[in-house]
């Protein structure tokens, strides 16, 4: 299994972008999804990694 907390800023967003989008792809079988596609590739691209806790960062 993979942590978040445990990948690099660009590693991490590349995880959560294929999974949305492989989520998508499933959810929306048959039609068109890529202004869909633009927007999780926006949503992914805004998140920042920030300190939390002492022990790690964490993307949010």
């Amino acid at each position: 299994m993979i942590y978040l907390e445990d990948l690099d800023p660009e590693a991490a967003r590349e995880l959560l972008r294929a999974a949305w989008r492989e989520a998508a792809r499933e959810r929306f079988s048959g039609l068109d999804i890529s202004e869909l596609d633009a927007e999780i590739d926006a949503m992914v691209d805004s998140l920042v990694m920030v300190t939390s806790a002492p022990d790690g960062v964490r993307l949010h």
